[in-house]
């Protein structure tokens, strides 16, 4: 269990009023946040301890599904004196972001990264990326190099069938250069290490398993230069 951060509070409200028309009163109240086990990425949002909200995370569509329980449509009802009509809300792209089709390719990470970059008022000089395949995992490093000569390295998360998601790589760079909250989607083995500075760049490390991974980038005469490694 958790406590939700501002951003989502809010959404939480948000979304409730749409569905039900009351926020149940939830900002003079007690709300936390559980995890659910499974598949694909999932919340349970509770109230003074009951259920009232899920929330479940759709990577390839960059989507938010909301369902409002049983006990979250009786209490709008105690309040609003009607029985909620929609239990269930979609919220396609909820970052205005991804008007590309996610299917995983180089083209599309890049179009993703592009545009995430873009609305953080993020100016590119120069974006590569690198791939290295473990155990059929697919692990792309990005280095973006800005026109305030800020290097940027990262790795993006690959999703649970092995893929490197565009919606991961702008989960990244919104929560990295925007500060938003964001959900990944990520493989169960796959652990970020952090970012290390080196003569002329930096270094993205990443575990998949017992495999390290390294992505090192550095500012050349030639312009950037990005590699991927096995580390010891």
């Amino acid at each position: 269990m958790r406590e939700p951060s501002r951003g989502e509070l809010e959404e939480y409200r948000e979304v409730l009023e749409e569905l039900t028309g009351s926020d149940l009163g939830i900002a003079d109240r007690e709300v936390t946040v559980e995890r659910i086990r499974g598949p694909v990425r999932a919340d349970r949002v509770f109230v003074d301890g009951r259920p009232v909200l899920t929330v479940t995370f759709d990577p390839w569509t960059a989507s938010c599904v909301y369902t409002l329980t049983p006990h979250g449509a009786r209490e709008a009802e105690e309040i609003t004196g009607e029985r909620p009509e929609r239990r269930r809300l979609v919220r396609r792209d909820p970052y205005g972001l991804l008007d590309f089709e996610p299917t995983g390719t180089k083209r599309d990470l890049e179009k993703a990264v592009t545009r995430a970059l873009e609305e953080c008022d993020v100016d590119i000089l120069e974006l590569e990326t690198a791939t290295e395949r473990v155990n059929g995992v697919e692990l792309t490093g990005l280095a973006v190099y800005t026109a305030r000569e800020f290097l940027y390295v990262d790795v993006v998360p690959p999703d649970p069938a092995g893929r490197p998601n565009p919606v991961n790589a702008v989960a990244r760079i919104l929560h990295a250069f925007g500060g938003e909250e964001t959900r990944p989607w990520v493989h169960p083995e796959y652990r970020f290490l952090g970012v290390r500075r080196i003569r002329d760049g930096k270094v993205a490390r990443c575990r998949l398993g017992r495999e390290l991974i390294e992505f090192e980038a550095r500012i050349t005469r030639a312009g950037l230069v990005l590699r991927s490694a096995r580390g010891d």
